[in-house]
């Protein structure tokens, strides 16, 4: 998979939306890291990881809300910045930028009719919760739930039991995301972040001096910030970092269409 010129394409297609990124936080003065593979490409590969075929930011809250806002404004027309709010069709509670041009359906989402392009995905930090901490954990949990039910792929018996359920309980999808942001949306300080999006939640709470103020690396030709304590952050996910993973486990997403050339417009018809 590391010589398939698809895959060289998709990745410079990413990479040109994280370039398009950076300089919009650049003009914002918005912090941000490269975080969980893109971090440890920029790591071990200096670049991105030969197979990987996506890439993963991560902004303060604090920053993330205002790139929510002003960020779309810094952006070329024909990028999008897509969260909840811009299309109601998409699921998730943290943000993509997608190439309009491009095309990138996943097969658990493809039904949906929301913007499809090659994206890069933007995660918000949030401050560990103060509330107790096993409520928050079956708030998260349902909540999640109740989200994926809204996938066409396939769950196991277990999970479409709770999914079934999640949705007597939360039947406005709607109201369900924002219950969900107003939840990990911790504007109290602690010494505890946490990406409640991304991994899992015990992978991502992080103590917040990793991040810092963030450490210089290369990233392909693109100079990007990464965790100040990139060692622990890394060491925290994935243990010995700096051994790739076997053959076998080198996989990516899984698609049902990824064409750098043709708009996902034209697939949608």
């Amino acid at each position: 998979m590391e010589n398939d010129n698809g895959l060289a394409k998709l990745q410079l297609c990413e990479k040109n939306i994280l370039r398009a990124f950076i300089c919009a936080c650049e003009k914002c003065g918005l912090k941000y890291y490269l975080i969980y593979g893109s971090c440890l490409g920029a790591v071990r590969h200096k670049d991105i990881i030969p197979w990987d075929d996506d890439i993963d930011v991560a902004m303060p809250r604090e920053d993330y809300e205002k790139f929510m806002a002003t960020g779309q404004q810094y952006l070329p027309e024909y990028y999008f910045l897509q969260n909840y709010n811009t299309d109601p069709e998409y699921l998730g509670c943290f943000a993509k930028i997608r190439d309009s041009r491009t095309s990138f359906i996943e097969s658990g989402v493809k039904t949906r009719k929301m913007n499809h392009g090659v994206y890069i995905d933007i995660f918000p930090i949030d401050y560990y919760p103060r509330m107790n901490i096993k409520k928050f954990k079956l708030l998260l949990f349902l909540y999640k739930a109740r989200l994926s039910a809204e996938f066409s792929s396939a769950a196991s018996a277990k999970m479409r039991i709770v999914q079934f359920f999640a949705k007597i309980i939360f039947p406005n999808l709607d109201k369900t995301r924002r219950r969900l942001n107003a939840l990990v949306s911790n504007t109290q300080k602690s010494d505890l972040t946490v990406i409640a999006f991304g991994t899992s939640l015990d992978e991502s709470t992080i103590p917040a001096v990793w991040y810092g103020n963030g450490a210089k690396a290369q990233f392909g030709d693109i100079e990007v910030i990464i965790p100040e304590d990139y060692d622990k952050f890394l060491t925290k996910v994935y243990g010995d970092y700096m051994t790739p993973p076997p053959v076998t486990n080198r996989t990516g997403h899984s698609t049902n269409i990824i064409d750098t050339e043709k708009p996902y417009t034209e697939y949608m018809k």
